[in-house]
């Protein structure tokens, strides 16, 4: 049975700049520039798309060339498109520069048009957002709209996209099943430095206790932790042939570990890694590595074949750890 995805978020124009070298503050640092299509929900819904997923996508694109262009790559990456141009404004942008190894030094967004999705500009696709499997909202979008999605999904994945953003989330943690931070967001919101497992798990109680039933922390090279009611538990991260660029990996983590949730026909591999739970950790974790393998921050490379690939490979090297 095919399994449907609504994600609800941000789309934009990404400018990436990759340093040859060290970057150097206040000048002009040699490197190589490129465009692309980004946005957190716009990557969120291209990996699950290219993952098979069957994907709708609720975003907000403005009336000019950049907004076309966004439209026909993600129908051709067979997204369905549900929301309209909006007439007399501009697609957003995002510019951000990479060091030489590929993490990111400095951002700037202007992401205006996204707050053009309100509940307003959703309800008539209620019936869209209350059938769907599974439904996928970040922290770009307004407060209101994130409660008045939460109040309608039955399952709802959020991620926060920065600490900065987080408080958009104060009247909707009763209405999250799935939060998704990095260690620092983790931290922020907890107000703990976690320095060990045991803060660890003392910022987990601190995030449950507003009422999120799971939380899952991407902690870059130490890889990923899981908590819910009844398991809790570590994973290494994926195997990377090379790091490239990170950015987009975040995004990624957030699409695998959906794909893994309503993934149906690796059964074998659920039953291998113990619960469907580790499954789609080791799924997170493995798109999260392809990502990072390309200057793309949605890689071409991301497939359904690539994802059962890659969690095969953590299986073979030992990579899932049992508390």
């Amino acid at each position: 049975m095919e399994r449907n995805v609504v994600v609800v978020g941000g789309t934009n124009m990404d400018i990436c700049g990759k340093s040859d070298k060290p970057v150097v503050a206040h000048d002009s640092n040699p490197g190589s520039v490129w465009f692309s299509t980004g946005g957190v929900g716009h990557n969120i819904a291209l990996n699950m798309a290219r993952m098979g997923l069957s994907v709708s996508f609720l975003t907000a694109v403005g009336d000019d060339s950049q907004g076309r262009d966004i439209l026909c790559e993600a129908r051709e990456n067979g997204i369905k498109m549900v929301l309209p141009p909006f007439q007399g404004h501009g697609t957003g942008v995002y510019v951000y520069l990479c060091g030489n190894d590929g993490n990111m030094e400095l951002a700037v967004n202007d992401m205006a048009v996204t707050s053009l999705i309100t509940p307003k500009t959703l309800e008539p696709y209620e019936a869209l957002l209350r059938e769907a499997d599974l439904v996928v909202g970040e922290a770009n979008l307004q407060e209101e709209t994130l409660r008045y999605m939460g109040g309608i999904a039955r399952h709802f994945v959020v991620d926060p996209v920065s600490s900065i953003k987080m408080p958009r989330l104060s009247t909707v943690w009763k209405n999250i099943e799935v939060f998704k931070p990095n260690l620092f967001e983790l931290e922020e919101l907890a107000g703990i430095h976690v320095k060990d497992e045991t803060s660890l798990r003392a910022a987990w109680r601190i995030v449950r206790a507003l009422g999120v039933d799971t939380v899952v922390v991407s902690m870059g090279k130490d890889g990923a932790w899981y908590d819910d009611e009844s398991l809790k538990f570590h994973m290494p991260v994926a195997e990377s042939s090379r790091i490239v660029d990170t950015t987009g990996c975040g995004d990624a983590f957030v699409a695998g570990f959906c794909f893994g949730r309503l993934d149906e026909g690796t059964q074998p591999l659920c039953g291998a890694f113990g619960s469907p739970k580790r499954y789609a950790l080791a799924c997170a974790l493995s798109a999260s590595a392809i990502t990072a393998e390309s200057k793309e921050t949605v890689s071409s490379r991301m497939s359904r074949e690539e994802m059962i690939s890659r969690v095969t490979g953590m299986l073979a090297h030992g990579k899932e750890k049992h508390e």
